[in-house]
């Protein structure tokens, strides 16, 4: 046990309410957490903490009220752990307790300088503690508001146990970055945060609606607003899981898709179905051995294609990263013909419409090979983004990663808007598309010999914004002589339903 002037210490730092506190080094062994991360949010002006609690397999969270914090900490510490890390704005506090039960301190300023021992920082907390005391109410305010200056809070952060991060490279077996993969490592937390921002605002009890919630400043699910309170309120009870349909074309070594799965279970608290698909079966082999070895239960990989695939049940969010050429067209279709929810795809390989472009009036865009290459893979992304817009879905093309760093960039994430009009009926939702089906390649037929099936305006089946995205796509193909495979799918599609 403490004694009173070691938790006054203690306690004058967490009143400060720091910006982070991490808990190691355990002390009870036969407690299961082995280390605790407790971490400040702000959620419409409101200050709480989330608590994550990690277990040798698995992470817990809670979400708790500024108040408790110093009661919190002081339930596992120092009975449990033997260090506690104190992260502020003015720097960084760490305490430990010695074998012999001495607690030792040390206060980094926030110019990295350090003052370490038992008497020096008690001395300096003690003296600046009567200036905090009087100015409590600046104080108070100024440790509320997050510097813009301070390093960026990632979704995925150091110290999280995330088993395939490990095994990549990217993280040490203590939960650190290795310095050479860090671009690597902000690369995997910006595709989960463009993931983050849409599963915070879906609406679990709706599946297949295209319902979303109303968007939070935290990235909290709309349905964990009412969690933050003091007590319990820890995302993993069943009554708070809610299910997902995932497949993931062409997932080949699939490193990202062990770090979807471990997003939506371990931080999400999410019940996921989620199935990998590719044509090497040793590929497959090696990914269903690491899903058992990672514990990840809902999570397994087939042999197939993606032409042929059919899903037994309803797709709530498909995902294609780096399918070569058409492949991305016909995972695109098939998400449509699924009508999911969610599609998020990183286009590789676009070879498509290189080999057809040319254009009298505007020649200057092929005559040179690297410009006629890039503009033909940036017109392949606008026509997909423009006939996903046709089909119901709010789309964007976003920077998935640096150009620096691959000139496959380009994230198309489409959401299905509220309400809209299917393209593919209930019935035919087990549709899948084969590229080597004569009935399919046959519909690959230029637009020029063939008209959009499409009613007048005053009972048209589609919005205009719908009617003029498609028209955009439909002149861009005119202009420069192009069939491009997911408009000419679609196309086929309507005309023959």
């Amino acid at each position: 046990m403490l004694e009173n002037h070691e938790q006054d210490k203690i306690r004058y730092v967490l009143d400060k309410l720091p910006d982070k506190i991490v808990l190691s080094n355990l002390r009870d062994k036969a407690y299961i957490y082995r280390r605790t991360v407790i971490q400040k949010y702000y959620n419409k002006g409101r200050c709480f903490y989330q608590v994550e609690r990690f277990t040798d397999k698995q992470a817990f969270h809670e979400n708790i009220e500024t108040a408790v914090i110093s009661e919190m900490v002081f339930d596992v510490f120092p009975e449990c752990y033997r260090q506690m890390n104190v992260f502020t704005e003015d720097g960084s506090f760490d305490f430990k307790v010695s074998k012999k039960g001495k607690l030792l301190t040390k206060k980094n300023g926030a110019n990295g300088n350090s003052q370490g021992g038992t008497g020096k920082d008690s001395e300096d907390m003690n003296a600046n503690r009567a200036d905090s005391d009087s100015n409590n109410s600046s104080g108070l305010k100024d440790a509320r508001v997050l510097s813009h200056n301070r390093k960026k809070n990632y979704i995925l952060q150091e110290g999280m146990v995330i088993p395939p991060l490990v095994d990549l490279g990217i993280f040490t077996k203590e939960g650190k970055v290795v310095n050479s993969m860090y671009d690597k490592f902000k690369q995997i937390n910006r595709f989960v945060e463009l993931v983050d921002d849409v599963i915070k605002n879906y609406r679990f009890d709706n599946r297949l609606s295209g319902d979303f919630a109303e968007s939070t400043d935290d990235g909290m699910i709309e349905s964990d607003k009412d969690n933050v309170k003091k007590g319990n309120a820890n995302k993993n009870d069943a009554d708070k899981k809610h299910d997902l349909n995932i497949i993931d074309f062409g997932c080949g070594k699939s490193y990202l898709t062990f770090i979807l799965y471990y997003y939506f279970v371990e931080i999400r608290g999410l019940k996921v179905n989620m199935t990998g698909l590719d044509l090497k079966e040793d590929v497959i082999k090696k990914c269903n051995a690491a899903a058992e070895k990672y514990h990840y239960d809902d999570l397994h990989f087939e042999l197939g294609d993606i032409n042929g695939y059919s899903a037994n049940e309803p797709v709530d969010m498909v995902v294609t990263l780096h399918a070569c050429d058409t492949a991305t067209d016909y995972a695109l279709f098939n998400a449509i013909c699924w009508n999911a929810s969610i599609i998020l795809s990183v286009p590789c390989c676009q070879h498509e419409l290189n080999s057809q472009i040319e254009s009298e009036d505007y020649s200057i865009l092929t005559r040179y090979g690297i410009v006629k290459e890039r503009v033909s893979a940036l017109m392949t992304d606008a026509i997909r983004a423009n006939v996903l817009t046709y089909c119901g879905y709010d789309t964007q093309l976003l920077e998935f990663i640096d150009i620096a760093h691959s000139p496959k960039n380009i994230l198309i994430r489409a959401v299905r808007r509220k309400g809209n009009n299917r393209l593919i009926e209930p019935e035919d939702l087990t549709y899948g598309v084969n590229a080597d089906n004569d009935e399919a390649v046959e519909a690959a037929q230029s637009l020029a010999n063939k008209e959009l099936c499409r009613k007048s305006s005053a009972g048209s089946k589609h919005s205009r914004r719908q009617i003029k995205a498609w028209d955009e796509a439909e002149r861009l193909c005119q202009e420069f002589h192009l069939r491009q495979t997911l408009m000419e799918l679609v196309n086929d599609r309507e005309i023959n339903s």
